[in-house]
Protein backbone atom coordinates (compact mmCIF):
# COMPACT_ATOMS: atom_id res chain seq x y z
CA UNK A 1 0.00 0.00 0.00
CA UNK A 2 1.07 3.64 -0.62
CA UNK A 3 1.71 5.81 1.89
CA UNK A 4 -1.27 8.39 2.90
CA UNK A 5 -1.13 11.51 1.17
CA UNK A 6 -0.91 14.86 3.66
CA UNK A 7 -1.49 17.66 1.04
CA UNK A 8 0.82 20.92 2.82
CA UNK A 9 0.42 22.46 -0.42
CA UNK A 10 -2.33 24.44 -2.70
CA UNK A 11 -1.23 25.32 -5.82
CA UNK A 12 -4.05 27.01 -7.46
CA UNK A 13 -5.71 29.87 -5.55
CA UNK A 14 -7.70 32.51 -7.14
CA UNK A 15 -7.77 36.37 -5.89
CA UNK A 16 -10.46 39.08 -5.65
CA UNK A 17 -8.49 40.26 -8.97
CA UNK A 18 -10.27 37.56 -10.92
CA UNK A 19 -13.28 39.46 -10.70
CA UNK A 20 -15.59 36.48 -9.97
CA UNK A 21 -13.94 35.03 -6.69
CA UNK A 22 -14.92 36.39 -3.24
CA UNK A 23 -14.48 39.77 -1.87
CA UNK A 24 -12.26 38.53 0.87
CA UNK A 25 -10.00 36.62 -1.19
CA UNK A 26 -7.13 38.88 -0.35
CA UNK A 27 -3.57 38.19 -0.64
CA UNK A 28 -3.11 38.31 3.11
CA UNK A 29 -6.14 36.69 3.95
CA UNK A 30 -5.73 34.17 1.47
CA UNK A 31 -1.83 34.06 3.41
CA UNK A 32 -3.91 34.05 6.54
CA UNK A 33 -5.51 31.09 5.78
CA UNK A 34 -2.79 29.02 4.57
CA UNK A 35 -1.18 29.73 7.30
CA UNK A 36 -3.54 28.69 9.58
CA UNK A 37 -4.37 25.55 7.94
CA UNK A 38 -0.46 24.89 8.25
CA UNK A 39 -0.16 24.71 4.73
CA UNK A 40 3.97 24.66 3.61
CA UNK A 41 3.81 26.36 0.54
CA UNK A 42 0.62 28.04 -2.01
CA UNK A 43 0.86 29.64 -5.64
CA UNK A 44 -1.33 32.88 -5.68
CA UNK A 45 -2.61 33.11 -9.70
CA UNK A 46 -5.12 34.77 -12.34
CA UNK A 47 -6.64 34.06 -15.46
CA UNK A 48 -4.38 35.57 -18.56
CA UNK A 49 -6.84 36.59 -20.56
CA UNK A 50 -8.95 37.94 -17.78
CA UNK A 51 -12.41 34.88 -17.30
CA UNK A 52 -14.37 37.04 -15.74
CA UNK A 53 -18.04 38.50 -15.92
CA UNK A 54 -16.80 41.19 -18.18
CA UNK A 55 -15.88 38.71 -20.37
CA UNK A 56 -17.96 35.92 -20.26
CA UNK A 57 -20.39 35.39 -23.10
CA UNK A 58 -18.00 38.15 -24.67
CA UNK A 59 -15.11 36.13 -26.14
CA UNK A 60 -14.15 38.89 -28.49
CA UNK A 61 -12.83 40.82 -25.20
CA UNK A 62 -11.75 38.22 -23.83
CA UNK A 63 -9.32 37.75 -26.82
CA UNK A 64 -8.81 41.40 -26.40
CA UNK A 65 -7.05 40.79 -23.04
CA UNK A 66 -4.00 38.52 -24.27
CA UNK A 67 -0.73 39.35 -22.83
CA UNK A 68 -2.74 42.14 -20.23
CA UNK A 69 -0.75 41.38 -16.76
CA UNK A 70 -2.60 43.96 -14.18
CA UNK A 71 -3.89 41.01 -12.00
CA UNK A 72 -0.64 39.28 -12.31
CA UNK A 73 0.98 42.51 -11.04
CA UNK A 74 -1.35 43.05 -8.29
CA UNK A 75 -0.73 39.99 -7.26
CA UNK A 76 3.16 40.40 -7.56
CA UNK A 77 3.19 43.49 -5.47
CA UNK A 78 0.69 42.41 -2.68
CA UNK A 79 2.98 39.24 -2.40
CA UNK A 80 6.02 40.93 -2.09
CA UNK A 81 4.78 42.97 1.28
CA UNK A 82 3.00 40.22 2.82
CA UNK A 83 6.32 37.68 2.40
CA UNK A 84 8.17 39.36 5.36
CA UNK A 85 4.98 38.58 7.24
CA UNK A 86 4.98 34.82 6.53
CA UNK A 87 8.16 33.64 7.07
CA UNK A 88 6.96 29.78 7.11
CA UNK A 89 4.78 29.74 4.18
CA UNK A 90 6.51 29.81 0.51
CA UNK A 91 4.31 32.16 -1.28
CA UNK A 92 4.67 31.28 -5.16
CA UNK A 93 2.89 33.70 -7.67
CA UNK A 94 1.33 31.86 -10.21
CA UNK A 95 0.13 32.23 -14.09
CA UNK A 96 -2.99 30.57 -15.36
CA UNK A 97 -2.23 31.61 -19.19
CA UNK A 98 -4.70 29.77 -21.74
CA UNK A 99 -3.62 28.65 -25.08
CA UNK A 100 -4.00 30.38 -28.17
CA UNK A 101 -7.13 28.70 -29.45
CA UNK A 102 -7.22 30.28 -32.85
CA UNK A 103 -3.17 30.09 -33.93
CA UNK A 104 -3.71 26.74 -31.93
CA UNK A 105 0.16 26.62 -32.59
CA UNK A 106 0.76 25.69 -28.79
CA UNK A 107 1.43 29.06 -27.94
CA UNK A 108 0.13 30.69 -24.49
CA UNK A 109 -1.47 34.18 -24.23
CA UNK A 110 1.21 35.90 -22.44
CA UNK A 111 4.65 36.38 -23.91
CA UNK A 112 5.83 38.07 -20.39
CA UNK A 113 6.37 36.32 -17.77
CA UNK A 114 8.84 38.01 -15.70
CA UNK A 115 8.00 37.50 -12.18
CA UNK A 116 6.01 34.06 -12.68
CA UNK A 117 7.10 31.58 -10.58
CA UNK A 118 4.35 28.88 -11.68
CA UNK A 119 2.95 28.75 -15.21
CA UNK A 120 -0.06 26.85 -15.46
CA UNK A 121 -1.56 26.14 -19.25
CA UNK A 122 -5.58 26.31 -19.58
CA UNK A 123 -7.35 24.91 -22.51
CA UNK A 124 -10.58 27.22 -21.34
CA UNK A 125 -12.34 27.25 -24.96
CA UNK A 126 -12.46 24.35 -27.60
CA UNK A 127 -10.35 25.03 -30.55
CA UNK A 128 -11.65 28.35 -32.37
CA UNK A 129 -12.20 29.71 -29.57
CA UNK A 130 -16.51 30.41 -29.82
CA UNK A 131 -17.10 29.72 -26.07
CA UNK A 132 -15.69 28.75 -22.90
CA UNK A 133 -15.54 25.39 -21.58
CA UNK A 134 -18.80 26.44 -19.06
CA UNK A 135 -20.65 28.23 -22.17
CA UNK A 136 -22.82 26.30 -24.66
CA UNK A 137 -21.76 26.48 -28.06
CA UNK A 138 -23.64 27.81 -30.22
CA UNK A 139 -22.84 26.66 -33.68
CA UNK A 140 -23.25 23.00 -31.91
CA UNK A 141 -25.92 20.87 -31.69
CA UNK A 142 -24.61 18.02 -29.12
CA UNK A 143 -21.65 16.86 -28.15
CA UNK A 144 -18.45 17.46 -29.52
CA UNK A 145 -17.80 15.42 -32.60
CA UNK A 146 -14.80 12.95 -33.04
CA UNK A 147 -13.05 15.85 -35.54
CA UNK A 148 -13.15 18.39 -32.73
CA UNK A 149 -11.66 15.35 -30.30
CA UNK A 150 -8.66 14.57 -32.16
CA UNK A 151 -8.43 18.55 -32.66
CA UNK A 152 -8.45 19.12 -29.19
CA UNK A 153 -6.25 16.25 -28.59
CA UNK A 154 -3.47 17.40 -31.09
CA UNK A 155 -3.46 20.84 -29.98
CA UNK A 156 -2.81 19.86 -25.71
CA UNK A 157 0.06 18.07 -27.29
CA UNK A 158 1.43 20.99 -28.92
CA UNK A 159 0.70 23.21 -25.90
CA UNK A 160 3.14 20.85 -23.74
CA UNK A 161 5.80 20.82 -26.21
CA UNK A 162 6.34 23.99 -27.23
CA UNK A 163 5.40 26.21 -24.25
CA UNK A 164 6.60 23.64 -21.59
CA UNK A 165 4.57 24.94 -18.78
CA UNK A 166 5.03 23.73 -15.59
CA UNK A 167 1.69 22.35 -15.01
CA UNK A 168 -1.04 21.75 -17.05
CA UNK A 169 -4.48 22.15 -15.45
CA UNK A 170 -7.69 19.84 -15.07
CA UNK A 171 -6.44 18.16 -17.95
CA UNK A 172 -9.47 16.83 -20.35
CA UNK A 173 -12.26 19.28 -18.27
CA UNK A 174 -13.13 20.96 -20.80
CA UNK A 175 -13.34 18.65 -23.36
CA UNK A 176 -16.04 16.46 -21.01
CA UNK A 177 -18.02 19.97 -20.43
CA UNK A 178 -18.37 19.71 -23.89
CA UNK A 179 -20.18 16.41 -23.92
CA UNK A 180 -17.13 13.84 -24.21
CA UNK A 181 -16.65 11.51 -22.77
CA UNK A 182 -19.52 9.57 -21.13
CA UNK A 183 -17.32 7.61 -19.38
CA UNK A 184 -13.32 7.23 -18.78
CA UNK A 185 -13.20 3.22 -20.43
CA UNK A 186 -10.35 2.29 -22.08
CA UNK A 187 -10.70 3.84 -25.33
CA UNK A 188 -10.90 7.09 -23.93
CA UNK A 189 -7.92 6.64 -21.24
CA UNK A 190 -5.87 6.10 -24.39
CA UNK A 191 -6.23 9.05 -26.14
CA UNK A 192 -4.61 10.70 -23.80
CA UNK A 193 -1.28 8.85 -24.06
CA UNK A 194 0.26 10.83 -26.40
CA UNK A 195 -0.76 14.54 -24.25
CA UNK A 196 0.51 11.68 -20.85
CA UNK A 197 3.31 11.45 -22.77
CA UNK A 198 4.41 14.57 -23.75
CA UNK A 199 4.22 15.87 -19.83
CA UNK A 200 6.46 13.22 -18.73
CA UNK A 201 8.96 14.06 -21.69
CA UNK A 202 8.59 17.86 -20.58
CA UNK A 203 8.21 17.88 -17.31
CA UNK A 204 4.41 19.22 -17.18
CA UNK A 205 2.54 17.99 -14.33
CA UNK A 206 -0.51 16.63 -14.23
CA UNK A 207 -3.02 19.02 -12.15
CA UNK A 208 -5.11 17.77 -9.45
CA UNK A 209 -7.71 19.96 -9.21
CA UNK A 210 -10.14 19.72 -6.76
CA UNK A 211 -13.26 21.41 -8.97
CA UNK A 212 -12.92 19.27 -11.73
CA UNK A 213 -15.44 17.13 -9.61
CA UNK A 214 -17.88 19.81 -10.01
CA UNK A 215 -17.72 20.60 -13.78
CA UNK A 216 -17.71 16.78 -14.13
CA UNK A 217 -20.45 15.37 -12.14
CA UNK A 218 -19.99 12.71 -9.80
CA UNK A 219 -20.28 9.91 -12.43
CA UNK A 220 -17.92 11.37 -14.63
CA UNK A 221 -15.33 12.55 -11.42
CA UNK A 222 -15.38 8.89 -10.38
CA UNK A 223 -14.13 7.74 -13.80
CA UNK A 224 -11.45 10.73 -14.28
CA UNK A 225 -9.66 8.95 -11.49
CA UNK A 226 -8.80 5.96 -13.86
CA UNK A 227 -7.57 8.89 -15.87
CA UNK A 228 -5.22 9.70 -12.77
CA UNK A 229 -3.91 6.32 -12.64
CA UNK A 230 -2.92 6.36 -16.46
CA UNK A 231 -1.36 9.13 -16.21
CA UNK A 232 0.86 7.48 -13.01
CA UNK A 233 1.52 4.54 -15.06
CA UNK A 234 3.18 6.41 -17.41
CA UNK A 235 5.54 8.43 -14.78
CA UNK A 236 3.58 11.57 -14.86
CA UNK A 237 3.99 13.83 -11.99
CA UNK A 238 1.61 15.68 -10.24
CA UNK A 239 0.65 18.80 -8.34
CA UNK A 240 -2.47 19.34 -5.90
CA UNK A 241 -4.99 22.77 -6.32
CA UNK A 242 -8.03 23.67 -4.24
CA UNK A 243 -8.66 26.19 -7.39
CA UNK A 244 -10.23 28.33 -4.49
CA UNK A 245 -12.51 31.28 -5.04
CA UNK A 246 -13.21 31.82 -1.95
CA UNK A 247 -11.09 31.75 1.27
CA UNK A 248 -13.40 28.65 3.26
CA UNK A 249 -11.98 26.45 -0.02
CA UNK A 250 -8.22 26.98 0.34
CA UNK A 251 -6.70 23.67 1.12
CA UNK A 252 -9.87 21.99 0.75
CA UNK A 253 -8.96 18.59 -0.81
CA UNK A 254 -11.66 16.37 -0.05
CA UNK A 255 -12.68 15.15 -3.64
CA UNK A 256 -8.42 15.25 -4.57
CA UNK A 257 -8.20 12.75 -1.58
CA UNK A 258 -10.40 10.52 -2.76
CA UNK A 259 -9.69 10.78 -6.06
CA UNK A 260 -6.12 9.94 -5.43
CA UNK A 261 -6.33 7.01 -3.24
CA UNK A 262 -8.41 5.55 -5.76
CA UNK A 263 -5.50 5.85 -8.64
CA UNK A 264 -3.26 4.60 -5.97
CA UNK A 265 -0.94 8.30 -6.00
CA UNK A 266 1.72 8.37 -3.32
CA UNK A 267 3.42 11.59 -1.95
CA UNK A 268 6.44 10.45 -4.54
CA UNK A 269 3.93 11.20 -7.70
CA UNK A 270 3.75 14.52 -6.51
CA UNK A 271 6.01 17.86 -7.47
CA UNK A 272 6.41 20.58 -5.66
CA UNK A 273 7.49 23.33 -7.57
CA UNK A 274 10.10 26.27 -6.30
CA UNK A 275 9.67 30.20 -6.49
CA UNK A 276 12.34 31.35 -9.48
CA UNK A 277 15.14 32.98 -9.24
CA UNK A 278 15.24 36.52 -10.75
CA UNK A 279 16.77 36.87 -14.46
Amino acid sequence: MPPPLAFDEDLHIHTVYSGHSAADMLVPSICERARALGLARVAILEHVPEISPATAGRIDLWRARRDDRTAIDAILDDVERVRPHFPELEVLVGAEIDADPDALDGSLMLADRSGVDLVVASLHVLPGGRSFWFEPDEDSHGPVDEAAVAEWFAWAERVVRVSRPDVLAHPGSPLVAHGWPDAFGEDVLARFDPLLDAMRETGCAFELNELVTSKLGAALAAGYARLLARARERCVRFTIGSDAHRLDFVGEFAWAYEAAEAAGLAPEDFVSPKRREPA
